[in-house]
């Protein structure tokens, strides 16, 4: 990575990171939760 640290690019990747992370989380835990209920 050389020198392509933009603002657009930081700030895309801080509101990706949350969704993809949720978006794991909740492809993961869909199978487990009724067995948990």
């Amino acid at each position: 990575m050389t020198e392509h640290q933009t603002p657009g690019f930081m700030t895309g990747f801080s509101l990706l990171l949350p969704v993809t992370l949720s978006t794991m989380a909740i492809v993961l835990l869909a199978p487990i939760l009724p067995q948990l209920l």
